[in-house]
């Protein structure tokens, strides 16, 4: 009875280390796979602003490999909204922008198996009925890809009232407008 004991708390011990580690490791990769959330500068990812004069702002925001460059122009755009409204403005111009993005190749090692050898085309000639080939075959190549890390840097003058030219954003509406877009509170 003794022995049995112990075997059942041990599986039950293994049964609970492997939900363990699979759950770390599923919480691992939904946190390591998401895009750079609306966020302050941080370990090179997030938005930064410095001024430039009493009215001009650089504004910039660096996403990860998981942003695209669409999100990471919306959420420059909303941070300088946001500086246009901190500094008492209620409108904005961009005067420039500058893409920092960056594009890194790598490769991937692909590996699948096969029935069918490398050497032999497929399906085999003059198939019929079983198949001639029986043991699996290890087939491996690289894919190439591309990380890329979009970035951008606006420059913004900022307007009291909404000056003739050139043209500007309202503030507050923008502001608005992204953070329904992107859900943030």
């Amino acid at each position: 009875m003794k022995g049995t004991a112990r075997t059942d708390h041990k599986k039950r011990t293994v049964r609970a280390a492997t939900a363990c580690f699979n759950a770390a490791t599923a919480l691992t990769l939904v946190v390591c796979s998401c895009a750079t959330g609306y966020q302050p500068l941080h370990s090179g990812k997030g938005y930064s602003d410095w001024p430039i004069s009493t009215n001009e702002f650089a504004v910039s925001f660096i996403g990860n490999g998981e942003t695209d460059a669409q999100r990471a122009a919306d959420f420059a755009l909303l941070r300088s909204a946001q500086v246009t409204l901190q500094h008492g403005f209620s409108r904005f111009a961009v005067l420039d922008v500058t893409n920092t993005s960056s594009a890194r190749p790598y490769t991937v090692r692909q590996r699948y198996y096969t029935a069918v050898p490398p050497s032999k085309a497929w399906p085999p000639f003059g198939l019929s009925g079983s198949w001639p080939y029986e043991q699996d075959y290890l087939m491996e190549y690289d894919q190439p890809r591309v990380f890329f890390k979009p970035g951008t840097v606006l420059r913004i003058k900022c307007f009291a009232s909404k000056p003739e030219k050139p043209f500007t954003y309202d503030a507050a509406a923008l502001q608005k407008s992204l953070k329904q877009k992107y859900k943030l509170g």
